[in-house]
């Protein structure tokens, strides 16, 4: 496979951010509340989030 071209890094960077955070957020949770309450909760936001269906 040929380096990603200089236009693609950007995207890539912020891929790999967005992967990074969102393996930290529920484990700050997890540490911050019980588990059987932030697990339904961590789990049930991104869906909702990012469903570009109407509210």
């Amino acid at each position: 496979m040929p380096f990603p071209h200089a236009s693609a890094w950007p995207f890539i960077l912020t891929s790999a951010v967005l992967e990074v955070l969102s393996q930290l957020f529920p484990l700050r949770a997890y540490q911050l509340g019980d588990f059987g309450q932030m697990y339904p909760l961590a789990r049930g936001t991104a869906p909702r989030c990012w469903s570009r269906s109407p509210q």
